[in-house]
């Protein structure tokens, strides 16, 4: 696991080198925008800010996981809004 770490961690030393920004700073900058999934995150660091795409998507990746109560269940998203209703079935399916 320590080379898929140091791996991250060389990443993420590029993305500041090149951008000026930790990414730690592009996800608060992000989290300041109304951005609910990864796709929007990565089109708004994209067209807005000039990431490439590997480093918009590291971005939204934490920028959605710092946002994510680590207590959520996230079934509870899947069955949200208008599909609150499958939730009966899902469960039963599931047991």
């Amino acid at each position: 696991m320590a080379k898929v770490d140091d791996a991250i961690a060389t990443f993420e030393r590029n993305i500041e080198i090149q951008t000026g920004r930790t990414v730690e700073a592009w996800a608060v900058l992000a989290s300041q925008e109304p951005l609910r999934r990864h796709g929007e995150a990565v089109a708004w660091l994209k067209s807005t800010h000039g990431l490439s795409h590997a480093h918009a998507n590291h971005v939204a990746k934490r920028l959605l996981k710092d946002a994510a109560p680590l207590d959520a269940d996230p079934i509870d998203a899947l069955f949200a809004g208008a599909k609150a209703g499958l939730r009966p079935l899902y469960d039963r399916l599931a047991t």
